[in-house]
């Protein structure tokens, strides 16, 4: 929960010149965007106050106060002060302006910490007589940075607005304080020295282990010392924060030329806050010497604006960094206490605030640099998912299936998987793939969250793509064109789009390159010309290897949205489309009306033996108008589909109803295939055995169609993983492609033996593999995708014989 702080805004404007010693400021309290007050004379400030830390002038602290709070804005302060609450603070935001063009200082470099203002526990009287500038008295006064009242936040307008606020639970956490050699920068070369005491030079990542553990949120702590490439794959996994300890110059961070290697090298400040501004990370903190800025008697005009500025106004929402030199110890008490606050919901701002006594007896401090208008609690605690469970389940259907075709659950599948394992590699044809979806929702969030959940398990001695990137392309919102090149993909898709060209940087991991969700009314997609265009789009230099055409009406009408998608399954060439399941929970397909008796009443049940859940109300809503649970007999005369019997069955071994005993035996008779079969043998067992437990074997996975039976059955543990820890099992497979997936199916992918990961197009083919295992695995792959059966048209009146 994020705390309750008071708001007080100043916008800081200069002249935008400090060629010479002085530069001019005025200061205004904002309302939004609105200024509260009228402007008081420019105050003047010096260079020399970029030392203040370490001098601590008494004149130059005075003029300092005075610039930011001239009489004008010292009511307002007050007036803050006192509306707050007990315990309560003051979030002081310094709004300030962009360096003119080729200037080397910023307004936020000054240290404004040291600014006086009257102490805690001061009055009325001392507040009033600060307010007039009749109080002068030091032993009234403390300073604004460590007043247990306020926080400072430096703030800035970003030049790319990040367009989410996405968090994540884990803290991506890079120790780089033990490499050494020279390394060469654009402003000249840089000794790092190797430390003296690894252990104290490591001592903050070991507190940021012990913060952790047992925290809402985990530490994803790097090999140490941590190289370019591992912080740039683990970014692309995700992270709620990226914390670094190390070495900081003027370029950026000093870190590990490689994996395993401890010689220095430089990750350039604007590479790292491209990564950080791509993958969403809401908050990065640098326990760097100056990566908050330096105290400087005499500032060369060739200095570069401090390192956590740069990264703001680039799009990194919040950056806390160093101002001055931090030690070891400094280091490590002050992420212990920081980390163990934001673990507890407290705001950054106040967590910081609540930590800056780690630094107490120096002149270093922690300095937070923020985007205008960002959130100050980045929750996290919380894991991303935008949609709800099940929304991203569909069914398999054959193209070219009669209508009105009725999905299959053997054939349900989850589309994150399905667009994600088993798809085309580098140099590889662009796939496609259709989704007929009534009332289309998000498909690109939802896959993308996989994308990146997939790559953050990986191991980080184990080879691996970085994730493949989707997004959506709103066919109708375009014209009804598809773009014609790269500029027009990027200006449809907005400022989300990051382009990945098909020549990967050294630095850069391999790629899964980029899946395109084309959203597409169905009455039009079936007019000459847009399949054809379709087919050109892996022509362009996109780096496109998926296409999913996503096919809606605005009708909600899933037999026209259902012809649509058979017709472009077709043109492409593709034998089969998925059709999206219906939300769980809402009205379903299988319909309850009383009175219903024959074939009417078999074609109700066909309907929902679509859906093992929308079957399970059709049951119990049956059973609560009838008094007991549907038989055979009910359906005397006709002809009952197979599918229908085997769902029923597993449907009954599933319930917990009256009566479900004497049903389940009727249906039985029935003759439900061998899969079925085997799930009611395991479920008889296991009501045998003592406290009714199911005791499963890998050979429960060596088939595909009987671990998918058990699953529907409820018979599978939500630890099957560990019966196929290598990932040899067809079953296993089966089962993945069907259930949302979880981080325990990630971790599970990643623990497998390479053969499989090979397989799933998880990791690059070394062409170092075992033949024969090669071919043992083809039952796994055609276990994610089984050949699927023509489904034909079904009207219950039309059988004339029961099933025997």
């Amino acid at each position: 929960m994020a705390d309750l702080t008071g708001e007080l805004t100043i916008r800081l404007d200069w002249n935008g010149d400090w060629s010479g010693d002085l530069a001019r400021i005025t200061a205004v309290v904002m309302d939004g965007d609105a200024p509260r007050h009228a402007r008081d004379a420019p105050a003047p400030v010096a260079k020399t106050m970029l030392a203040l830390w370490q001098s601590r002038s008494r004149t130059s602290l005075k003029h300092l106060t005075k610039a930011l709070f001239p009489p004008s804005t010292r009511p307002h302060l007050r007036d803050a002060v006192r509306r707050l609450r007990p315990q309560q603070r003051l979030r002081v935001r310094l709004r300030l302006p962009a360096p003119a063009q080729g200037q080397a200082f910023s307004l936020s470099e000054l240290p404004w910490e040291l600014v006086q203002v009257p102490v805690p526990d001061a009055g009325d009287g001392t507040w009033n007589a600060w307010v007039d500038g009749s109080q002068e008295a030091p032993a009234l006064f403390g300073e604004l940075g460590s007043h247990e009242r306020f926080t400072l936040v430096r703030e800035f307008q970003p030049q790319v607005e990040p367009s989410t606020d996405h968090t994540y639970r884990s803290v991506l956490v890079a120790d780089a304080t033990g490499v050494h050699g020279t390394v060469g920068t654009p402003t000249g070369p840089f000794d790092a020295s190797e430390p003296g005491d690894p252990k104290a030079a490591a001592g903050d990542i070991r507190a940021m282990e012990l913060v952790l553990q047992g925290s809402p949120f985990k530490a994803d702590m790097l090999p140490s010392p941590a190289s370019k490439r591992a912080i740039r794959e683990r970014l692309l996994g995700g992270a709620g924060a990226f914390y670094f300890g190390g070495h900081h110059i003027a370029d950026g961070l000093i870190v590990a030329e490689g994996p395993g290697s401890s010689r220095a090298a430089l990750l350039d400040g604007d590479t790292l806050s491209e990564w950080l501004v791509e993958c969403e990370v809401p908050l990065a903190v640098l326990l760097a010497c100056g990566s908050g800025g330096e105290d400087e008697e005499a500032p060369s005009t060739s200095r570069r604006l401090p390192l956590a500025e740069r990264m703001v106004r680039d799009g990194v929402p919040h950056v806390v960094a160093v101002r001055g030199k931090v030690s070891h110890q400094q280091a490590a008490k002050f992420a212990a206490s920081f980390f163990e606050r934001l673990a507890v919901g407290k705001d950054i701002d106040v967590a910081l605030g609540a930590s800056s006594h780690a630094f107490d007896g120096s002149t270093a401090r922690p300095v937070l640099y923020s985007g205008r208008g960002r959130r100050m609690s980045i929750a996290l605690a919380r894991t991303r998912r935008p949609t709800p469970p099940g929304s991203t389940d569909a069914h398999r259907v054959a193209q070219g299936s009669e209508e009105p075709a009725l999905p299959d659950e053997r054939f349900r599948v989850s589309l994150e998987t399905r667009w994600t394992l088993f798809t085309p590699d580098e140099g590889q044809p662009c796939a496609y793939d259709v989704l007929a979806d009534p009332s289309p929702g998000d498909l690109a969030g939802p896959v993308n969250e996989w994308e990146q959940l997939l790559f953050r398990s990986k191991p980080w001695n184990v080879p691996g793509y970085a994730p493949r990137r989707w997004y959506t392309f709103d066919h109708d919102a375009q014209d009804g064109r598809l773009p014609n090149g790269h500029d027009e993909l990027a200006r449809a898709l907005g400022e989300s789009y990051r382009p990945r060209p098909r020549q990967r940087h050294p630095d850069e991991p391999p790629h899964r390159g980029i899946g395109l969700v084309v959203r597409k009314e169905a009455a039009e997609a079936t007019l000459p010309g847009f399949v054809r265009d379709l087919r050109k789009l892996p022509m362009l230099d996109w780096d496109l290897r998926m296409i999913v055409v996503q096919l809606h009406d605005p009708g909600k009408r899933i037999d026209t949205v259902r012809r649509a998608a058979d017709t472009v399954a077709r043109e492409l060439g593709l034998s089969e489309y998925v059709v999206k399941a219906h939300a769980p929970g809402g009205e379903g397909v299988g319909g309850h009306d009383g009175g219903r008796a024959g074939a009417a009443l078999l074609d109700s049940l066909c309907l929902a033996a679509t859906d093992d859940a929308e079957l399970d109300r059709w049951l119990s809503a049956a059973a609560a108008r009838e008094g007991r649970l549907p038989v055979p007999g009910d359906f005397r005369g006709l002809k009952v589909p197979s599918t229908v019997i085997d769902a029923v069955v597993l449907a009954l071994l599933r319930a917990d109803a009256p009566g479900w005993k004497a049903a389940l035996a009727a249906w039985a008779n029935e003759g439900p295939s061998k899969p079925v079969r085997w799930a009611m043998d395991v479920a008889a067992a296991a009501t045998d055995a003592e406290e009714g437990r199911v005791t499963l074997t890998a050979d429960d996975l060596s088939d595909a169609d009987r671990a998918i039976a058990l699953d529907r059955a409820r018979l599978l543990p939500a630890l099957f993983r560990q019966l196929d820890p290598e990932g040899l099992r067809p079953g296993s497979w089966a089962l993945l492609a069907r259930r949302q997936p979880t981080e325990e199916d990630a971790e599970w992918l990643w623990g497998m033996v390479p053969a499989p990961r090979r397989l799933a197009k998880l990791e690059p083919d070394t062409g170092d593999y075992d033949y024969q295992l090669e071919e043992d695995l083809h039952e796994c792959r055609t276990a994610f995708r089984p050949e699927l059966p023509h489904l034909t048209s079904y009207t219950a009146s039309r059988g004339q014989s029961g099933r025997k």
